[in-house]
């Protein structure tokens, strides 16, 4: 009896063990605090960027402990961007000279909204992210992460954007794309996208559209235009030559000017118009 009882305590000790185990696997990870980088590559308005976004050191705002953000290009040019912190899953950032903001929710369910800052096409004025599914993702290491999937918001002809948070990690879109989202367009290709994520030096996600996490800047081939316009060199970082075939004159270059969450336009030559 005494040695049926040691093996019944044995097998529960055992099972307890067991499933003690499997719910620390199954626990939500936690958004990254140190030791992280995300890798977003961009096409806007003819022109391609990538930026390494990257934890580095901590900082201290509201009384708390927050981590310090920065992004880099290829060039190794560092920006500071501000600070985030993670608590119950739910991410905050503080942009420079900004009050903190709501980054990500990953307690989101289906059916559940995610505030965000108001972007307009016509007549409708989008305020909101809805869930429509809870997906799973597996990364580079084999583990599993729950992927929220919000709407399709789209103009009805060549814009549109779809959000999908991957947990412990962020947007496919880009970490910070929750800041200033927007209605791509598709027919020029518009894109801000994910490349890699890595973790205490570990890639944990890898789109396999790019071969490389720091795709090199490049500019548009203006070469096979109507007008025979070339833009040289390519990549640039400096500077940049731009000729014409048969000299014709140059009224506005339009430029991209990026910061952390945000591509707009920006017009740095202004001259004569097209002959």
């Amino acid at each position: 009896m005494k040695t049926r009882n040691f093996f019944k305590t044995l097998l529960l000790l055992v099972l307890l063990v067991v499933a003690g185990g499997n719910s620390a696997t199954a626990q939500t990870p936690h958004f990254p605090t140190e030791n992280a980088s995300w890798s977003v590559y961009s096409f806007s308005n003819y022109q391609s960027d990538t930026l390494e976004y990257y934890l580095a050191g901590d900082t201290i705002l509201y009384d708390t402990s927050w981590s310090k953000l920065f992004h880099k290009n290829p060039q190794g040019d560092v920006v500071y961007c501000g600070a985030i912190k993670e608590s119950d899953d739910i991410v905050e950032i503080k942009l420079p000279d900004e009050e903190k903001r709501l980054l990500y929710d990953f307690t989101l369910a289906v059916g559940d909204t995610f505030p965000y800052p108001p972007f307009h096409f016509g007549w409708d004025v989008y305020t909101a992210m809805v869930v429509e599914q809870i997906d799973t993702v597996q990364l580079a290491n084999g583990e599993f992460r729950r992927e929220i999937v919000s709407n399709m918001v789209t103009s009805g002809t060549f814009e549109e954007i779809q959000e999908r948070w991957i947990e412990g990690i962020g947007s496919v879109h880009g970490l910070l794309f929750p800041l200033n989202p927007k209605l791509l367009d598709v027919e020029s290709n518009e894109e801000f996208t994910l490349v890699c994520y890595s973790e205490d030096g570990e890639l944990l996600y890898h789109n396999p559209r790019f071969a490389s996490c720091m795709t090199a800047t490049e500019i548009e081939d203006a070469g096979e235009n109507d007008r025979g316009v070339q833009i040289y060199p390519n990549p640039a970082r400096d500077h940049i030559v731009i000729s014409t075939a048969d000299n014709t004159q140059i009224r506005t270059i339009i430029i991209p000017k990026s910061n952390c969450t945000n591509f707009s336009n920006q017009i740095v030559h202004f001259e004569t118009t097209f002959q």
